[in-house]
């Protein structure tokens, strides 16, 4: 509307005024919100015009009569859900077999999560020192239920991967 827009130029040349005077540039010309002009207060006027136009919600463009558009406001923050899988303690050949690159780019991709192996590898009846964690799996994922799922499958990949390490005759023993 021509009254929304006469208002809000005017309030931002009142702020531009202000900002123009306590710069020491002196009073800014008035802004036919056409173009971009190299005079700083103009530009100045044109900032708070726009700065004013985003405050009232009203496109730029539509406020200032010009092309530029404002951007949306900022989507809200997704949910961020997360999981850990100690696999440190498992047959060397289940740890790969979770760990390994295509294993981990298939369930990514079959659950929409991101799988990061994390931890340092801690032989058995030794701790880790101060500061260090256990090897394990990091699931994230924007769905708590794709998170479960890709957990549960990971459980069941590093299962399977060491009963046929026990029914080899490994030395592993659980």
């Amino acid at each position: 509307p021509p009254s929304l827009k006469s208002a809000l130029l005017a309030a931002a040349q009142a702020v531009a005024s202000k900002m123009a005077a306590a710069c020491g540039m002196g009073v800014p010309a008035a802004h036919s919100g056409g173009g971009v002009s190299a005079d700083p207060s103009s530009r100045a006027a044109a900032f708070a015009a726009k700065l004013a136009a985003q405050h009232a919600g009203v496109p730029f463009g539509a406020a200032a009569g010009t092309s530029t558009a404002v951007a949306a406001p900022a989507a809200p923050a997704e949910a961020h859900f997360s999981a850990e899988i100690e696999i440190n303690d498992f047959p060397q050949q289940a740890r790969w077999k979770v760990t390994h690159k295509d294993a981990l780019n298939n369930l990514c991709d079959e659950f929409s999560v991101a799988i990061t192996t994390k931890g340092i590898y801690v032989p058995p009846n030794k701790n880790p020192r101060d500061g260090e964690r256990k090897l394990f799996l990091l699931v994230e994922g924007k769905q708590e239920r794709f998170v479960k799922l890709a957990k549960s499958e990971i459980k069941k990949i590093i299962g399977e991967a060491t009963e046929k390490t026990l029914m080899s005759g490994s030395r592993y023993q659980i």
